[in-house]
């Protein structure tokens, strides 16, 4: 075979693996969905715990459910659906704003922020912590030290 020939087939070939494999790293890297973005949706509630442990069996027998929407202008609904009838359900409107570099996302009821941080564990679920004297102050709840609400989308 001709050295030139060969010289441009290595070329050719060479050329034909980089492009593959731009492709192929694009493509595993190509989810640019911030999580600003990522939050916005409805969730429900998936688990609780706080400094004495987990208090999902706790939340359940207080609350039917929990859902959480989050919309794309920066406001929030929570509505907490109260297993006992003669006690008032919650239903709030908030406003809400994601800081990703410091991950937390800051709920405002009225006049009081409640700073979160934040995980996401998956596209699917995060894990939001803050202050229980707060959280306890909104949801009407009895959490202790610093607790963590699991939501999972809808």
């Amino acid at each position: 075979m001709n050295p030139g020939r060969l010289q441009r087939l290595a070329t050719t070939m060479l050329a034909f693996v980089l492009v593959f494999m731009y492709a192929a790293c694009d493509n595993e890297g190509g989810d640019d969905t911030s999580d600003a973005e990522l939050i916005v949706g409805s969730w429900d509630l998936a688990g609780v715990e706080d400094e004495s442990g987990d208090r999902t069996a706790d939340f359940a027998a207080t609350f039917q459910s929990f859902d959480a929407t989050f919309n794309a202008d920066g406001t929030v609904n929570l509505v907490l659906d109260r297993t006992d009838p003669n006690d008032d359900d919650v239903d709030l409107q908030a406003t809400y704003a994601v800081d990703e570099t410091a991950m937390t996302v800051t709920l405002t009821v009225q006049t009081l922020a409640i700073p979160f941080s934040y995980e996401f564990v998956s596209d699917d679920t995060v894990e939001l912590t803050a202050s229980a004297t707060l959280m306890n102050l909104v949801f009407q709840t009895t959490l202790q030290g610093q607790s963590t609400i699991t939501l999972q989308r809808d």
